[in-house]
């Protein structure tokens, strides 16, 4: 009876520690699909040539994802030089500990 107890409690740690893992690699996979979001949002950027109305576009498509899109048109003040600040804000969670991180990615369009 003692070995079926202790068999029994080790296969319900191995269990738990399975579900442990897996939720922490759930993590790691919001935060990949919020960096491939990030770089799939300045590829579109540059490609559009900079034009607002994409931009916008952006925003919305991103807020209805679940990120908030920020874009800064015109980060250092300079009009000649055609650079674009895009940071976006993310969040990462871990439902069955019940934490919730949040990430910030910024990069420039140029």
């Amino acid at each position: 009876m003692k070995m079926a107890i202790e068999t029994f409690v080790g296969v319900v740690v191995i269990a738990f520690m399975c579900l442990i893992c897996s939720q922490f690699i759930s993590m790691q996979l919001q935060t990949s699909t919020a960096r491939d979001y990030h770089a799939a949002v300045i590829q579109k950027i540059e490609n559009s040539n900079f034009d607002n109305s994409v931009i916008e576009e952006l925003k919305t498509r991103a807020s209805e994802d679940g990120y908030t899109l920020t874009v800064d048109t015109n980060p250092e003040g300079e009009s000649w030089n055609r650079k674009v600040c895009v940071t976006l804000n993310y969040e990462a969670r871990l439902d069955i500990l019940g934490i919730k991180e949040s990430g910030k990615l910024v990069g420039y369009a140029r």
